[in-house]
């Protein structure tokens, strides 16, 4: 589980790509910081085994 100060750190991340997909020019730009900003929320807001799959998708770059 992570901590309180993960957590402010993936929400802080997860507006700056949302911000980053809206101002992309570029829609595959776009949707790559839309996938990351819903990877941190997922670090948020899941427990276990999908928050380990989501930390190492973050962390490859790898994105389904």
């Amino acid at each position: 589980m992570p901590s309180e100060a993960d957590k402010d750190y993936y929400l802080e991340r997860a507006e700056a790509e949302l911000t980053l997909g809206d101002e992309a020019g570029d829609s595959r730009a776009a949707w790559a910081h839309f996938q990351l900003a819903g990877r941190y929320l997922d670090l948020v807001y899941r427990d276990g085994e999908e928050r380990e799959a989501d930390e190492e998708a973050i962390l490859v770059g790898t994105f389904e």
